[in-house]
This record gives structure tokens, C-alpha cells and sequence, in this order.
């Protein structure tokens, strides 16, 4: 349980030390969720069952297009931005971002988070 409430303790700090982050999740590479802080009307089983497959299906569109390893998934929408990324081997970060959000400064909170994340999940 202790790296749960890290992990939910990690969501928090990112989502108060970036203003443009709503929301995050961190999910198995299977779909299932790990630690949340999503908004009330999510169903947490469904955004980690839905980020895993759109990350395994990118991946692969990756590999077959000859583009390198891929380093995350973004989905821009016209209330906002969806944004996936590997959090080592075994882990997803996904986080909602506001419209016109800082994207390079989201790139680099994204790369130190998952560290992070992989470090705790070992």
C-alpha cells in the first residue's frame, strides 16, 4: 500500500507544480490501475484499460513505420490534451493537460514523473 499512496502523493506534486495538469493516472501495461487522481466522472478501470491499449497500439505503429522507440502518445482535443508515456517496463503515466499548455515544459515534468515512477515501482 505504501507505494500506492506515493505514487498518488507523486500525482499530486505534479499536478501542483504544473498548472496546465489536471489530471494523471498510472496504470500497469495491462490496463490496470495502479494510483489516480482523475477527474470525479472517470471510471479509473477504463481510463487505464484505454491509455495501455492506445501506448501498445502507438508502439507498434511506431515500429512498423520504421520511427524509433517510441517516447509517448499525445491526443489533442478541443477541451484539452491526453498525453501517454512508458514509465519503465512495467508502467503507464497518462495525464489530462488544459487547452494551450506549455508542451515542451509538460515533455520534461513527463520525463522527470516517470522516472520517478519507475524508481518507486522498481
Amino acid at each position: 500500500m505504501e507505494k500506492t499512496e506515493d505514487l498518488v502523493e507523486l500525482l499530486r506534486d505534479m499536478q501542483a507544480n504544473d498548472s496546465f495538469i489536471t489530471a494523471g493516472a498510472i496504470m500497469s501495461v495491462q490496463g490496470l490501475p495502479i494510483a489516480s487522481q482523475l477527474p470525479r466522472n472517470a471510471n479509473e478501470g477504463i481510463v487505464s484499460a484505454i491509455s495501455a491499449a492506445l501506448l501498445s497500439v502507438a508502439q507498434r505503429g511506431c515500429e512498423e513505420l520504421e520511427r524509433g522507440t517510441m517516447k509517448r502518445l499525445i491526443v489533442e482535443g478541443t477541451q484539452g490534451t491526453f498525453i501517454c508515456q512508458s514509465a519503465g517496463q512495467n508502467s503507464i503515466l497518462a495525464i489530462l493537460a488544459q487547452p494551450g499548455a506549455k508542451m515542451g515544459m509538460l515533455y520534461l515534468d513527463l520525463d522527470k514523473y516517470t522516472k520517478k515512477i519507475s524508481a518507486i515501482l522498481g
